[in-house]
């Protein structure tokens, strides 16, 4: 499967240094696209587009849904998943947390900060898809087809006041 977004788009609007290796963001990648993006969408509109796309065969009014709504939603879902999982590392010997030679590791606290601000984030861009979507349904009728087994897509705005 295809990543929706590239390494370039996550590391140009995010704090995610370009220098990481992009093996440690993958993971988180394709959860939130099969989570927080498939949760907005509902599983018959995100199987349009991820099928479509992995094609490329996508094209409007679904590549420009993609592009201007979805991306930075997922963008910003990506960064906040990452920063929770980040500082640890699983492996034979057990979970360690890396600390740099001429570095500070955060605190847990800092990195809830880290992950509520980016959170902030996804969840402006969140609504703003969820509101584009409700306003043009007529342009994307997998959106009210759900079948059993399947998620429906979520209508509901948050009631998060956000300040940016």
């Amino acid at each position: 499967m295809k990543m929706l977004v590239t390494r370039d788009e996550i590391y140009q609007r995010t704090p995610v240094n370009g220098n990481l290796d992009y093996d440690k963001v993958l993971p988180h990648v394709l959860t939130a696209q099969d989570t927080h993006v498939q949760e907005v969408l509902g599983t018959n509109l995100y199987n349009k587009i991820v099928t479509d796309f992995n094609a490329d065969t996508l094209v409007d009014p679904y590549l420009t849904l993609l592009n201007t709504w979805i991306k930075p939603m997922l963008i910003h879902f990506v960064a906040s998943d990452f920063y929770l999982f980040h500082a640890f590392e699983i492996g034979n010997g057990g979970i360690f947390r890396h600390q740099g030679d001429s570095s500070i590791t955060p605190d847990m606290k800092d990195i809830d900060r880290l992950h509520s601000e980016q959170k902030k984030f996804a969840v402006f861009y969140r609504e703003r898809l969820i509101d584009y979507i409700c306003n043009n349904t007529s342009l994307f009728p997998e959106y009210y087809t759900t079948q059993n087994g399947q998620l429906s897509p979520s209508t509901k705005i948050s009631n998060n006041s956000i300040v940016l």
